[in-house]
């Protein structure tokens, strides 16, 4: 990890998570258009259809489309057709709406104080998300933004993890070798071997602590992101150096 100069960050459900589940939120704009479905159902039939889809990678407007495909699938799921909604687009697009406001999200406890701890030692950070545009403005709302110099989202780079080419592209983006590279999410494949692939350097954050899954070196496993200053203790080499270099 001595190398490394700049530390990009996976976002949902690494840095931010719904204030309640996705399924609360399609049923409440969903009854708005006469559809009731359980919460709990929707949850199961989103979670189906949403690990069976390929990830967002399109650029642009795409990202909307790919979002209608993904409810309408969710919906069909539980038995319900677009006809069902009477004007299907338009429910879309209040729900698209909807999953973009401020209070929509909540910022993890461990998420500020690691940031700012690692903003203190002068590394460089990015945001690096299957997300569509709406992440610029939902970090900005929660204030987030402050700590990265670039959020970067998987519909403006035409790549999405855990392809490498994604890690690629970062790199590129960033103007750094794949091995300056820190990449921290919670998804084990799309974050820790995706990145790994591309010869970044990986930490895998497992919030619930199941050992559900075995990184190469365990010593890559966080529970908790405030963990991270073990791993860059506070006399840092590089900051160090900076500092003392005109002495």
């Amino acid at each position: 990890m001595k190398d490394i100069e700049l530390i990009s960050f996976d976002a949902a459900d690494t840095l931010i998570k719904l204030a309640v589940s996705i399924g609360d939120h399609y049923a409440y704009v969903a009854g708005r258009y006469g559809v009731i479905a359980e919460v709990e159902e929707i949850n199961k039939s989103f979670k189906q259809v949403f690990a069976s889809t390929a990830p967002l990678n399109e650029q642009g407007q795409k990202g909307f489309t790919w979002w209608t495909k993904v409810i309408a699938q969710t919906f069909a799921g539980l038995g319900f057709s677009e006809k069902d909604f009477g004007d299907f687009e338009n429910f879309v697009s209040e729900l698209y709406a909807e999953l973009e406001k401020e209070n929509a999200w909540v910022v993890y406890p461990d998420v500020e104080p690691c940031l700012k701890y690692l903003q203190s030692l002068d590394f460089r950070m990015v945001v690096f998300s299957n997300f569509d545009e709406r992440l610029i403005k939902i970090l900005h709302d929660l204030n987030l933004n402050i700590y990265f110099e670039q959020i970067i989202c998987s519909t403006q780079i035409g790549y999405a993890k855990p392809d490498p080419k994604a890690f690629l592209k970062l790199a590129e983006i960033v103007n750094l070798k794949p091995q300056k590279i820190l990449h921290i999410g919670d998804g084990f494949e799309n974050d820790y071997l995706g990145s790994l692939r591309a010869d970044f350097k990986a930490l895998y954050l497992n919030r619930s602590g199941l050992k559900i899954y075995k990184p190469l070196n365990p010593k890559n496993e966080l529970n908790h992101l405030t963990e991270i200053e073990e791993i860059f203790p506070k006399i840092n080499i590089r900051k160090h150096y900076k500092n003392t270099r005109n002495y």
